[in-house]
């Protein structure tokens, strides 16, 4: 066979190849950059520090890390700063404290993560902790050479809330390491240390939940009705009250022996932190624990932790307050 045969030989197999090759090639690259299908997921982050004082300023650096990283896994994230803003009651600068009321308190009440999810209109709520931190001394001696090894540990956990009934869907906890060798001659100073370890932290974590199986939310429970009605107290939590005075058929003033006790208008009601509405009135919520308070000007506030049940009627007196 010629020269010439076999090189148009060659010519029409290699065109018939990429007749074959080159449809695959273009539907590969058109499947890739479609959207996928997967949903995405709401979510509110919380990262708390458990390890420390000396970590109470890299709480918002991990929950940074934590974002960057889990959003690349399908999460649509609500940040720290926009789940403290949307709680009125909660005071951001009293949790920077080591002696006040930690989130992680605020979460661990079901009442007030479901109802935060809720208000937020999320799916989960993710939980980060910055469990411990620690070093591992080594030291070695010998051919002449004193040798220190210095192995720092971090642990941090994570666990997803589902944001209708407040049960943890997934959980797990994560370790890194950076180990550091210093001889007579050789030393290193590493600020960043502790950084790093948060952001190998935050790519564990990351990596974890992308293999884990996190099951869609339930189904929303049915609201619930409860009618609020205000009244005025003296200063013996005794309700003030008027006298019943009518006028008959022949136009006389009667004064009957009941008296009326005197109504009040335009309460402001709020619900785990938000204002709903105002009072005398009736108010379509979620069943389950919550957190009401009352207030008008002039009034004490009233506030109490009730159980939101099928249907509540409350009649509470506000005691007026005096100079």
């Amino acid at each position: 066979m010629s020269r010439i045969k076999i090189h148009n030989l060659l010519i029409k197999k290699t065109g018939a190849f990429l007749l074959v090759i080159l449809p695959l090639f273009f539907i590969n690259v058109i499947s890739s950059a479609e959207p996928s299908d997967q949903p995405i997921r709401k979510a509110a982050i919380f990262v708390e520090n458990r390890a420390g004082q000396a970590f109470d300023d890299k709480v918002s650096v991990l929950e940074d890390f934590i974002t960057s990283r889990i959003t690349e896994k399908g999460f649509s994230v609500i940040s720290r700063e926009v789940v403290i803003d949307s709680l009125k009651n909660y005071n951001s600068e009293k949790a920077k404290s080591p002696d006040s009321e930690k989130l992680d308190t605020l979460l661990s009440n079901n009442t007030s993560a479901l109802r935060l999810a809720q208000l937020m209109g999320v799916d989960y709520i993710i939980v980060t902790s910055i469990t411990s931190f620690g070093t591992e001394k080594k030291s070695f001696k010998g051919y002449g050479v004193e040798t220190v090894n210095i192995i720092t540990n971090l642990r941090a956990s994570y666990k997803i809330i589902e944001a209708v009934q407040g049960g943890t869907l997934v959980a797990d906890t994560v370790k890194v390491s950076k180990s550091e060798r210093f001889t007579e001659r050789s030393q290193t100073e590493n600020s960043d240390i502790i950084n790093e370890l948060l952001d190998e932290a935050a790519v564990k974590v990351a990596k974890s939940l992308a293999k884990k199986q996190i099951a869609p939310p339930p189904a929303g429970p049915e609201l619930v009705e409860i009618t609020i009605t205000c009244g005025m107290q003296d200063l013996a939590q005794l309700p003030i009250s008027i006298p019943d005075v009518r006028v008959d058929k022949d136009n006389r003033v009667i004064i009957e022996k009941n008296t009326l006790e005197i109504q009040m208008l335009d309460v402001t009601v709020e619900l785990n932190g938000v204002v709903i509405g105002s009072a005398p009135g009736t108010f379509k919520v979620s069943p389950g624990l919550g957190r009401i308070r009352l207030s008008r000007e002039g009034f004490k506030d009233w506030e109490k932790t009730v159980n939101l049940e099928i249907t509540l009627i409350f009649y509470i007196g506000l005691k007026e307050m005096r100079n």
